[in-house]
């Protein structure tokens, strides 16, 4: 309640993955895995709040599944350990999951967009795999401090929408799997409110 939004800078999603030597090649198959041993099964996140995090917990909330959270510092730790077998699974950032699904030390299983990506063609939405209404995408806003004039908003809206449109950010930005946005500082709003509401949910189910 402290800012207010300028502009929606871009969004981004995560990669579910699995280690290579689970025994599941789908989301349905992780779901019936999970179910079968309640408790046992673990994911790595970023810590806590981060959006590995909360990926994971919305699809703790909307399966039903009780897998354990193991945080760590930051999403690398997080991936090294996947990718040694010590933990089951985790919901990698898009720009950081290529890298270790060529390793051949994990196994990806679908996106948390809401459509599928162009940075993963092969991969289906978590959505499309047996979990309807599934997203997770992380987004970004500029904002500013409550009073700031309008003509500052609406100036600084302006010029940072010119940047979104520039060909080398969206080059940039294709490798890292964002999808920048832009708009109005009324669309961020927008946006802000609606996730917040959409988030609260989960967060009180986890008790973050």
């Amino acid at each position: 309640t402290d800012l207010q939004p300028i502009v929606l800078i871009a969004e981004s999603f995560n990669v579910l993955m699995v280690r290579e030597s689970l025994p599941v090649k789908s989301v349905a198959e992780l779901i019936a895995l999970a179910r079968a041993k309640p408790g046992k099964l673990t994911y790595a996140s970023a810590g806590s709040g981060s959006a590995t995090h909360m990926a994971a917990e919305l699809f703790k909330y909307m399966t039903k599944v009780d897998i354990l959270g193991i945080p760590f510092k930051g999403g690398a730790p997080g991936q090294v350990a996947l990718m040694g077998g010590h933990v089951d699974l985790n919901f990698e950032t898009a720009g950081t999951a290529g890298p270790a699904i060529r390793s051949g030390k994990v196994r990806a299983l679908a996106v948390t967009s809401a459509a599928r990506s162009a940075s993963f063609p092969d991969l289906p939405t978590i959505a499309d795999s047996g979990v309807p209404g599934y997203a997770s995408v992380p987004w970004y806003t500029v904002s500013t401090g409550k009073g700031v004039p309008a003509e500052i908003v609406r100036k600084l809206n302006a010029d940072i929408n010119a940047v979104l449109k520039s060909p080398e950010l969206a080059k940039r930005w294709e490798v890292l799997g964002v999808v920048p946005l832009g708009g109005t500082p009324e669309d961020a709003l927008r946006r802000n409110q609606a996730e917040i509401k959409r988030w609260e949910a989960v967060i009180d189910a986890a008790k973050i």
